[in-house]
């Protein structure tokens, strides 16, 4: 009985272990819009989703990050902790299904944040450098794959 404690135990730690890295998890992937591939990074747990792009200083060219859902649902967006403007680009089943183009980092930090939610459900999100969206013509309904590297 002593042993079953003792390895029961061990599996209780070790799943908290496991928890905890997989909460910092990010992935690489690449975001293929058509012709166009963008190298990004998945956040793929939610505190990872939360902190998403927050305190970086840019999103460099021909980059990006996605946020992959378990399930389709109007996920919201907003731009804590930002210091440049993206396009958000929301996808539901490798479909474009909304854009918000230029979104703006919050002006005063200590302001409340708005959220920007897509029309329809997605399931998945993509942030990508402001303007992105208009120079490589994207629109609603175009076709969208993530591929994790």
């Amino acid at each position: 009985m002593r042993y079953v404690l003792i390895i029961v135990a061990a599996a209780f730690a070790l799943s908290f272990v496991g928890l905890r890295v997989s909460q910092e998890w990010y992935g690489k992937g690449e975001a293929r819009f058509g012709e166009t591939v963008v190298q990004v990074e998945i956040a793929a747990s939610i505190p990872t989703q939360r902190r998403g792009l927050s305190n970086r200083e840019s999103l460099p060219d021909g980059t990006g990050m996605a946020f992959l859902f378990r399930s389709p649902a109007k996920h919201a967006i907003w731009m804590k902790d930002m210091r440049f403007a993206i396009d958000i680009v929301w996808a539901r089943d490798g479909k474009i299904v909304d854009i918000a183009p230029n979104v703006p980092p919050p002006a005063m930090p200590e302001e409340p944040l708005p959220t920007y939610l897509p029309r329809l459900e997605s399931d998945t999100v993509i942030e990508l450098p402001a303007g992105f969206a208009a120079e490589h013509g994207l629109k609603i309904g175009d076709p969208v794959e993530i591929m994790r590297s």
